[in-house]
């Protein structure tokens, strides 16, 4: 993502997961096993439709393809926080409390678990990263490009 809106973009994806789940469940429901019969939402009357159009309609616009990444990379970062120890556990209550039970705050979650706020923010800012890395939102640096506001690596000589 060129800008900086990855961060809200991945608290986003973040707040939504249990509903990404679900979301993407009855789609592939829908299309693949025509499991229920889905009603057209432009009418109010809500008439039935043909799934396989609709299904159609829902994966060309691209939205199952966005919900199977976003459900993927909430997995990846559950999963790599599943390992046991007690630092994991700390980062995944923290994520339970702003997130997915959104309990509390940032801050408040940081008292609740008795760490500093800049840990917590540390830990919230990694997490958000993981995010938008395996969503494809933060593009790698090119070698010999640098960032706006870093310094030059090349040596600079002199005139003399």
């Amino acid at each position: 993502m060129s800008d900086l809106r990855w961060r809200t973009n991945a608290k986003n994806v973040l707040h939504s997961y249990f509903s990404n789940v679900q979301r993407l469940r009855e789609v592939e429901n829908d299309v693949l096993l025509r499991s229920r019969s889905m009603r057209d939402q432009r009418f109010p009357q809500g008439s039935t439709v043909d799934n396989t159009a609709l299904g159609v309609i829902a994966l060309s616009r691209g939205e199952t393809e966005y919900l199977r990444r976003a459900v993927q990379a909430v997995r990846l970062l559950l999963g790599s926080l599943s390992t046991g120890r007690r630092i994991d556990l700390d980062r995944l209550e923290l994520l339970k409390l702003i997130y997915f039970r959104a309990e509390t705050s940032l801050y408040g979650a940081a008292i609740r678990l008795d760490i500093s706020e800049r840990t917590a923010k540390r830990w919230n800012d990694q997490a958000l990263r993981f995010i938008a890395e395996h969503m494809g939102w933060l593009q790698e640096e090119k070698p010999g490009r640098n960032a706006p506001g870093t310094k030059s690596t090349r040596k600079t000589e002199l005139p003399c």
